[in-house]
Order: structure tokens, then sequence, then C-alpha cells
């Protein structure tokens, strides 16, 4: 049940839908005509989201986040977008009933409105020949949520030819239809709606093989290089004063860092301290932070162990202290507020001094890239399933899998950790979602 206004406004919190809902009920009461647009499922990534919109004169709109004051960009690809109306658009007589598409398509008092944000296109094509004959007359079109595929909207089957209308471009899509028994069974295999309104079909014939490098089971949005900016301008530091009152900068983080970075770092003396300095104007959020160093300039080099140490301090009021940011964990992190001093680093040992040779660090990010010591598993889609390529377990930020079948929609399972995961097809030597 959507909380009333009176609970928005002593909560002061609520989602998408709770916001946007509080702004229809302020602004109509005012005479202005306001309505909810929303996606059901997004093209490139889980979940939906719904956002307001003001209906201006000659039928333009003004599209805005209710957690925002400026004009709504969308964050990812939308492959449907619908309205929410005050009236209900009747039902058309061909339309389909609840037994065949989800309760949810059939809403009366929901209007599809794709066309005003994005190019939109018609879609028919061919059912796949290894489905049985079927009594079919509708089926459902779907995107791929985080685990399944979602239905999005409806559309016809007319002998072994199905369609859809006003479907946004860009987006990889599955035709389907439910049984008897109300489960989704595929009609097609998954295919690309290009962005000219071409189909570019997935699961052909395999007659070529590959090696594919895979970096990531989920795609790298925007918020993560938020994130990250916040990590510019600190430095990497060693001194022989607990205190770092004679300090050496030996690297500055000058870009946003992108997953795990690995920089070579040349010290010319050895240092009992070696610390992760942040700056005053930045918050941090260091997910992981790794040393390494050498006893002598011809030892060999190993990763530095010794008391970590910081600031500030753990209290009540910090969630987040600076040791999250070395328990090898890289759901974890360090924050410190703005405006004041903030480090983690370790303590050596007196006489442990050391050559400062690299240091190994990881922002606060969505951890979909390839952890080692995790173990994976890539399957790509044929006819009605995903299909096992293997598993392995990773020892570097890469896996490497041989004689994967080419022009797939392939997937990566993380079998050790972590629940997000997309579709992609690999072009080029690289990775694209969908």
């Amino acid at each position: 049940m959507d909380p009333s206004v009176s609970q928005m406004l002593r909560g002061r919190k609520g989602s998408c839908g709770h916001t946007c809902n509080l702004y229809v009920w302020t602004l109509r009461s005012c005479g202005i005509p306001i309505a909810v647009d929303y996606v059901p499922y997004w093209g490139n990534r889980g979940m939906g989201h719904s956002w307001n919109v003001l209906i201006l004169e000659d039928d333009r709109i003004f599209p805005f986040d209710p957690f925002g004051e400026k004009r709504a960009v969308m964050p990812y690809k939308p492959a449907k977008v619908f309205r929410r109306m005050y009236s209900t658009n009747g039902r058309p007589e061909d339309a389909p009933s609840d037994k065949d598409v989800p309760s949810y398509l059939l809403m009366p008092n929901v209007k599809d409105v794709t066309a005003e944000y994005v190019k939109t296109f018609d879609v028919t094509l061919e059912c796949d020949e290894v489905q049985p004959r079927r009594k079919n007359k509708y089926a459902v079109i779907c995107v791929f949520d985080k685990v399944s595929w979602k239905p999005i909207y409806w559309g016809k089957i007319r002998g072994n030819k199905v369609s859809f209308e006003n479907m946004a471009g860009d987006v990889c899509y599955l035709a389907a239809y439910y049984n008897d028994n109300g489960e989704l069974i595929p009609l097609t295999n998954p295919f690309i709606l290009t962005e000219d309104g071409n189909i570019k079909k997935m699961g052909n014939e395999i007659t070529e093989k590959q090696s594919i490098t895979i970096s990531r089971k989920y795609p790298k949005f925007p918020r993560m290089d938020v994130l990250a900016r916040k990590l510019v301008a600190s430095t990497i530091e060693g001194s022989n004063t607990r205190e770092f009152t004679n300090v050496d900068t030996l690297m500055r983080i000058n870009t946003p860092p992108i997953d795990v970075n690995d920089s070579i770092l040349c010290s010319h003396k050895k240092y009992q301290y070696v610390r992760c300095n942040i700056p005053r104007h930045r918050t941090g959020d260091l997910a992981e932070i790794v040393f390494y160093g050498k006893i002598s300039k011809e030892a060999p080099e190993v990763r530095l162990q010794g008391e970590i140490i910081g600031c500030p301090l753990p209290d009540n009021k910090n969630t987040m202290p600076f040791f999250m940011a070395m328990d090898g964990n890289y759901e974890t992190y360090f924050v410190k507020t703005k405006g004041n001093d903030g480090y983690v680093g370790l303590d050596l040992g007196k006489g442990n001094e050391h050559y400062i040779t690299r240091v190994q660090f990881c922002p606060r990010s969505d951890t979909n890239f390839i952890i080692i010591g995790n173990t994976y598993e890539l399957c790509y889609w044929a006819h009605d399933r995903w299909i096992s390529l293997g598993q392995k377990t990773a020892n570097s930020h890469e896996l490497v899998f041989d004689e994967v079948p080419k022009g797939q929609l392939y997937i990566l399972h993380n079998l050790t950790n972590g629940s997000e995961e997309r579709p992609f097809t690999y072009e080029n030597g690289k990775q694209v979602w969908w």
C-alpha cells in the first residue's frame, strides 16, 4: 500500500513511485496537469524507475525526476515507457486476457508513451522453428532483469510470425508466450533491435569459435565514476615518523581510478610508515589498498604487513572507519567527512623499513569486476536456456575462455558471491552489454 501524504511528509523519504505520487497530489490540487511516467524494466539493467511529467500546451511534456530539480535525463536505456492516466483508455476488442499475458500489461489507465522519449519501431519476426505448434494468439516481448527475462509488452501471433508495436531500439529482446501451466516459453532466440530498427538475431547456428577475455559480469554505470572521483588528489606517502611530519609523496591519484588499480612506485629510500592520504575536500570511499615493497634493492618484492594505522579514529558515528580499506573485502570501504583529515596505512615496525615498490587500490564500487579467488561460470543462450561453457577460478582480474561459440549472447555468473549480472555480446575484442 502506498503511504499517505501525511506519512510521506513525516517520514521525508520514499521510493521513486511514492515521491512521484506526492508531486501528483500536490500539483494537481493546484490545477497543474502532471502525470507519472515509468519504465517497468530498463533495457540495459535490472529494475525500473518512475518520474513525473508536466503536461504542457500543444501536447508538449516536461519530464523531471522527483529527486531533482532539472529536466529528467534517462540514466539507462528504456525499452518501453508508460504513463499512468487519471482516466481509462478502454479495452481494445482484440486485447488479450490475463491468462495470456501478465495483468500489469493490461492496466486500463496506462498509456504507451515510448515514442515521446525515443525513436520506436514496429517489430515482426519469425518464431523459432524448434517450438511446437501453438494455439496461442498472443505473445510477450521481454528484456532481461537480474536473473530472468521479464515481459514488458504484448503482441500478436499470426501463423509463424509474432509482432510488437512501438519498441525502443538499441535493446536486446526475447519473444515468448505463456503455456497452460503459466510458464514463460521462448518463441525466439534473443534478438537486438538496433538503433536504426534492424533486427540482429542471436543464437545462430554455430560455425566458428573464439577466445574471449572478460573483465566484468555487469556493466559499469556512471554512478561508479562518481564514487571513484572521491579518491582524486589522494596521495601515496612514505615517512619515518608516525605523525608523517617528514613525508615524501610517492604518487598522486590524478584521475578517477577504475576497478582494481596497480601502480608501480619508485622510492629511493626505505620507510617505516606508508599511507594513502585523502585530501580534506574529499571523502575517499576507498574499498581496498595493498602496499608492496622490498627490504633491499636486490630482494624480491613482497606484500607489506604491519600495524594498520589511520584517522579519524573509529567511534559510534563513524561506521566506515579506515581499517575497512585493509580488511580484504571489496564490499566494505573507508569514508571520512569532508573538511577533516583522513588516511589509512601501515606501520611496518622499527627495523623493518622497506622500499615501496607498488600500490594496489580499489575505489568503492559495485564489485562486479573479476575478483581473484572467485569462481565464475560462462554461459551462452541456445533455443530456450543458458548453456554452460565451463567454470573458472580467477587468478587475475581478467578471465579468458577458449572455444567459445561466436556471435552468441553470453552471461557470466559469479558462483562465489554477488547477484548482479547482465547479458553481453563480444565484439571487436570487447564486451558489449545488453
